[in-house]
């Protein structure tokens, strides 16, 4: 583009000096004269180095614009940048803490749960003692009937005498049926 001003200014210069030795050469050259047709040569619109330095301003005006462009692109761009790493900052803070809500949730009822467990599994565990104690006494009561004597067929004389070495209190008083009654409880 530089070429171009450049050569239109040429021409307009030729052009205009061209004029001026014509009119040179048809006038008699006298000072006064000369001023005279110079004043109505018309001047080139710019010299080159005033076509550079306009150029020249125009090209820091341009590069000005595009860097303010350029600057209020980059503010826009981390504006947004910034709301988007708010938004995530954000969104990423009610998620932890919904999370961390749903995990102490969750411990609570497993603590619960487990306390629950515990409390079944000790008062299972108690029946389960207590039956198995009770079956426990009626096998060993069976089974000290089935090994003892049977008491039935014994005296009164040897009922006594055994309620004797057992230490069974009140049994002078009893009769044969309580003394074997006294004796299997005592057993």
């Amino acid at each position: 583009m530089a070429g171009k001003p450049q050569q239109t200014i040429e021409r307009l210069i030729d052009t205009a000096v061209g004029t001026a030795r014509r009119v040179v050469d048809l006038v008699t050259p006298d000072e006064e004269t000369v001023e005279r047709v110079r004043s109505k040569i018309p001047a080139p619109a710019r010299s080159p180095s005033q076509a550079a330095r306009s150029a020249r301003e125009a090209a820091t005006r341009t590069a000005g614009t595009a860097r303010d462009a350029a600057s209020r692109t980059a503010g826009a761009a981390r504006d947004a940048a910034t709301r988007t790493a708010g938004t995530v900052r954000e969104g990423t803070q009610r998620t932890v803490t919904t999370a961390r809500e749903a995990t102490q949730r969750t411990a609570t009822t497993a603590r619960g749960a487990a306390r629950e467990a515990a409390v079944t599994a000790r008062d299972t565990t108690r029946e389960t003692a207590e039956t198995a104690t009770t079956e426990a006494r009626r096998t060993a009561d069976d089974a000290s009937r089935a090994v003892a004597p049977a008491y039935e067929e014994w005296t009164k004389a040897e009922l006594y005498e055994r309620a004797q070495d057992l230490d069974i209190e009140g049994r002078s008083q009893m009769n044969k049926d309580e003394l074997v009654q006294a004796l299997y409880d005592a057993s």
